[in-house]
């Protein structure tokens, strides 16, 4: 299949750029649809969309759940990129792919990065639902972490309009949980 060749190539660069992520999530969505995976790779069809759409119908109940979990809680703590890089995995697994990108700290965080910077300028408004999502404001420092800012707003049982804001960190993704993640068996992508 010419499309895995394609998506092969751009998982064979040393470092990912922003039009290389676009094109890899937009890649792997088109395989999903074709093959009727939505459901079993639902955050990869969500990024894949997301990426190229700022309204979206449908949203992953993985990430309503976060969303309306962290209005609720009024938590910073969003878009845990394990459950992302685990959906990777799986695919990139059930496709033969190259795995490189999920096995290697310096070309994940460079995916992510240029994934936020992609999503910055793609606020997500769901259709049907009472919230928005907005990253907003890049950080990258010196040390090599990157940071964006985010804005949540949403109804509260009474109709009023709320916003809860926040820092997301590629660095703090990369370091959750388990420190050592990446590298035990547990964070690598077989």
């Amino acid at each position: 299949m010419k499309i895995l060749d394609n998506i092969n190539y751009i998982l064979g660069k040393n470092l990912l750029e922003i039009e290389d992520v676009v094109f890899l999530l937009n890649r792997v969505r088109i395989i999903i649809e074709n093959n009727s995976q939505k459901n079993k790779y639902e955050l990869l069809n969500f990024y894949g969309n997301w990426i190229a759409h700022s309204n979206i119908e449908n949203l992953p109940s993985k990430i309503v759940n976060e969303i309306e979990n962290a209005s609720k809680t009024k938590t910073n703590r969003i878009q845990d990129h394990w459950m992302l890089r685990s959906e990777l995995c799986s695919f990139f697994q059930e496709y033969s792919l190259d795995k490189s990108l999920l096995n290697d700290r310096d070309k994940w965080y460079k995916f992510s990065t240029s994934l936020y910077i992609i999503l910055i300028d793609t606020p997500l408004i769901p259709k049907n639902k009472s919230f928005s999502f907005i990253f907003s404001e890049t950080n990258q420092k010196e040390n090599s972490t990157f940071s964006c800012s985010f804005v949540i707003e949403y109804k509260n049982e009474l109709n009023n309009i709320k916003k809860i804001s926040g820092t997301y960190s590629v660095q703090d993704s990369l370091n959750e949980g388990n420190k050592a993640k990446w590298l035990t068996q547990e964070g690598i992508c077989i």
